[in-house]
């Protein structure tokens, strides 16, 4: 998985944190509309939290940004060393209001559609870096899928570009088994896939370096394994076209950040 796939992640588990009552919203405006009011409750009483997964561990405080109260992010990717831990922090983000009126500006309603067995809004963004501005221009089309009943999303789907040859590869993200901890609903699962859209000649050549891992001898593979941690697993999935897993392990609202974890950090939240 990629650093900008890293990135992701983050932005879209804030996203998903952000549920709304019922509201029959017939665009996009409105439903952010609802998305807004749910964060800014949530902020009344959520000073800061941190999801464990089995892949990263976000960090995420209460800050004021341009005048706008909202939360900052800090990640670090899980893995068997320091130095891994040090080469997985990623940079700092935010996300909140500002980020939700940007997609009620760049986003169309689109309908509704049945997901995970349940009826999502629609809306679709046509110019994703527009709206995050870790994005690429190989990001075209961001789609939301929001749930209608709770406003929280349960899917998104993300088409980028190709870079020579083949068709453009799409990133699906589903969320699942939502629960609410002190005040902030999230969800335990998230399921990422990728259709790489490769060519034929980019097909031979992941064939070719699934057959060198299997070819290699096991002392070696198991010292990448050890080197790499998840990332290995991920590598594979990729390669196998095998959804991989975000599962979250524990959620922890109010209890503090600990020193260091901001490049600003003076130890307090």
């Amino acid at each position: 998985m990629t650093r900008l796939a890293h990135t992701l992640v983050v932005s879209l588990l804030l996203s998903a944190a952000l549920v709304a009552p019922p509201l029959a919203a017939q665009s996009a405006q409105s439903i952010v509309e609802e998305m807004k009011a749910r964060h800014e409750a949530q902020l009344e009483t959520v000073d800061n939290y941190v999801i464990e997964t089995n892949l990263y561990t976000a960090y995420h405080r209460k800050t004021t940004r341009d005048g706008q109260t909202t939360y900052e992010t800090a990640t670090r990717m899980r893995g068997p060393s320091e130095t891994l831990n040090t080469l997985g922090t990623m940079p700092t983000t935010t996300s909140g209001v500002a980020h939700l009126d940007r997609v009620a500006t760049h986003a169309t309603y689109d309908g509704t559609e049945s997901i995970n067995g349940t009826t999502s809004h629609v809306l679709r963004i046509s110019d994703p870096a527009a709206v995050y501005d870790e994005m690429t221009g190989d990001m075209e089309e961001m789609v939301y899928y929001v749930n209608a009943d709770t406003y929280a999303p349960s899917r998104v789907v993300i088409t980028i570009a190709p870079h020579s040859g083949g068709d453009p590869s799409t990133m699906t993200i589903n969320y699942r088994d939502y629960r609410t901890v002190d005040g902030l609903t999230l969800p335990y699962v998230m399921e990422m896939s990728m259709d790489l859209g490769m060519s034929e000649e980019q097909r031979r050549q992941l064939e070719q370096m699934q057959e060198k891992l299997e070819q290699m001898p096991e002392q070696q593979r198991e010292q990448m394994k050890r080197v790499m941690g998840k990332r290995f697993e991920q590598m594979q999935n990729m390669i196998a076209g095998t959804p991989t897993s975000i599962e979250v392990q524990s959620v922890r609202v109010n209890d503090g950040i600990p020193e260091g974890i901001f490049a600003d950090d003076d130890g307090n939240s």
